[in-house]
């Protein structure tokens, strides 16, 4: 599918920080005291002091004044922070650490991929009406990200946007002039890409845009969505036969065959290029690459390079993934633990967390959005831009049933969206096969989730 959904191999090379601005700001939420929401009275002084343990590497990084600021506010209460990764010699890692197994809080990844499965967790729902917390305070989709039937496994920490990476030597060689300041938009992008097929100084072999395939589930729902196309009925199931969502379709299909952008895994395929712009990417125009890190990396912080083409319709950016937060089965204060996190989203520790890299996922408090984006510069070959506010995974807007959707869509989305680019006229039918076969596919799913989230100790097999 165009690289791995966590982070885990990529080269260090981010920026370390954001600029004094946010890391000012941060500075000030050691001292400021947040008041608890809702869950009763703090603990007295004579109780023994209560140990949250948290294994989520996003938050190591910052585990001190975290643990710091909330220890000032919760007294007879302690933090410890782990990661939930296990790094394995010469890179990589394994989605296990020590401290998981005994996590009251745990860090996870939503769309499915609960590290687990549903068995390590609580549902969220009670715990959220017993502190009076309105999800919608967050961004709606990545909210949706952790949902399986009617339960609420998690709630979002990070949404990791794609980014497009631009080579802008090799756009001056085809007479291409951009404003750095400027978003493409999508008229753009195909423009520059006509004219570099055109240009008698780029290979006619070479792939114009790279990253992930455009074939990605992501990819092409952000494309559909953007262009005006609707994926679902109004009753939420799988519709792909909307006359818009053929266009748009058709259009990314035109474009990634005058691009050669690798609809699949092929020796002249591009991943991603952290804006080096090397080797087999020599003459690559864009790369759309997912912005993330590995677990190793001493302070994960995403970077800014250019946004996502400014689509015609509705201008939103794909997630490539979206990190959260879960209550455990080990929490032994449930309610605290929920507390822990909700904690989090208030703005002084949002400011902490804006400060170790992790952009806001508040929706309600927009300073926010707009300090992450004011304090985040530009870099080589890349734009000082950015726009959280429009991050939408789209993922969670499609049919689920609680199990990895990107894999379970990428089965039958990209061989229909390959076939329809060797048989452009055969568009309609391929997607309504896929829908057949996805609907299908979701069936069993679904009913293995509604067992397993009763708690039935003989569920059936999907």
């Amino acid at each position: 599918m165009g690289g791995p959904r966590t982070p885990g191999t990529r080269a260090a090379g981010r920026r370390a920080v954001l600029r004094a601005g946010i890391a000012g700001i941060a500075a000030g939420a050691l001292d400021a005291a947040c008041g608890r929401l809702g869950f009763g009275a703090s603990p007295t002084a004579a109780a023994p002091a209560t140990l949250i343990r948290v294994a989520a590497s996003d938050l190591v990084p910052l585990s001190a004044p975290l643990a710091a600021a909330w220890e000032q506010s919760h007294p007879r209460t302690r933090l410890l922070i782990q990661g939930q990764y296990a790094l394995l010699p010469g890179g990589g890692f394994t989605e296990s650490a020590a401290g998981f197994a005994h996590a009251d809080v745990a860090g996870t990844e939503g769309d499915g991929m609960l590290i687990g499965g549903f068995g390590p967790y609580l549902d969220l729902v009670p715990l959220l009406r017993q502190a009076g917390f309105d999800t919608s305070r967050l961004m709606a989709s990545a909210v949706r990200a952790f949902a399986a039937e009617d339960a609420l496994l998690g709630l979002p920490l990070r949404c990791t946007p794609f980014v497009m990476m631009v080579n802008t030597p090799v756009l001056s060689v085809v007479g291409v002039r951009h404003a750095q300041d400027e978003p493409w938009t999508w008229d753009q992008v195909r423009g520059a890409v006509a004219a570099a097929r055109a240009s008698p100084h780029i290979p006619a072999s070479a792939p114009l845009i790279g990253g992930a395939f455009w074939t990605d589930p992501r990819i092409w729902a952000a494309f559909v969505l953007g262009m005006g196309g609707t994926l679902t009925a109004g009753d939420g199931s799988l519709d792909l036969g909307g006359a818009a969502c053929l266009r748009a379709t058709a259009a990314l299909i035109a474009l990634a065959t005058l691009a050669r952008w690798p609809g699949t895994s092929q020796p002249d395929g591009v991943w991603e290029v952290s804006s080096s712009f090397a080797g087999l990417a020599a003459h690559t125009l864009f790369v759309l690459e997912g912005d993330y890190q590995p677990p190793s990396t001493p302070v994960q912080a995403n970077h800014p390079e250019n946004r996502f083409p400014l689509l015609p319709v509705d201008p939103l950016i794909p997630v490539y993934q979206v990190d959260g937060l879960s209550v455990t089965v080990h929490a032994a204060q449930p309610a605290l633990a929920m507390e822990l996190i909700l904690w989090l989203y208030e703005p002084a520790q949002q400011a902490l967390l804006m400060a170790g890299g992790i952009p806001p996922v508040v929706a309600d408090d927009p300073s926010l959005w707009a300090l992450w984006s004011r304090q985040t510069p530009g870099g080589h070959d890349v734009a000082p831009l950015y726009d959280p506010a429009h991050l939408v995974d789209v993922l969670a807007l499609l049919p689920q049933a609680g199990f990895p959707a990107l894999p379970l869509y990428a089965k039958r989305l990209m061989p229909a969206l390959l076939a329809a680019a060797g048989r452009p006229q055969g568009l309609a039918g391929y997607l309504a096969q896929a829908q057949r076969q996805i609907t299908a596919d979701l069936a069993p799913l679904a009913a293995e989730s509604r067992c397993l989230l009763a708690h039935d100790s003989d569920c059936p097999a999907p």
